[in-house]
């Protein structure tokens, strides 16, 4: 399936690229509720200053890729905000983009069988 992710997937590789250009940081439904555990744990920014100043350096905005299949985390994405004293913007690709990439794979694969 094309696609260097899931956020590629979901936005189609031109939003997607724009957006990385635009040095956003993404978060998906499947890790936006446990994102602190991502950040302090897997990533080892324990400290909130350390975790502000590398998406500081690294990144100019978060974006929230809403699929529609699960309810906005407002709340979270609150928290999210205040950790990282960054805007979140909620974008809403929706799944055409998914489901075009999906069908895209099954019809190569049934090229190759």
């Amino acid at each position: 399936m094309p696609g260097l992710n899931c956020c590629d997937i979901i936005l189609g590789h031109d939003a997607y690229r724009r957006l990385r250009r635009e040095s956003a940081f993404f978060f998906m439904p499947e890790w936006t509720g446990r994102w602190e555990e991502v950040f302090r744990r897997e990533l080892g920014l324990e400290s909130q200053d350390l975790a502000r100043e590398f998406m500081h350096e690294m990144h100019k905005r978060l974006v929230y890729l809403d699929t529609g299949l699960t309810e906005t985390p407002y709340e979270t994405l609150a928290d999210i905000e205040a950790f990282f004293d960054m805007p979140v913007t909620v974008m809403h690709p929706g799944l055409d983009q998914l489901k075009a990439a999906i069908l895209n794979g099954l019809e190569r694969l049934d090229h190759y069988a």
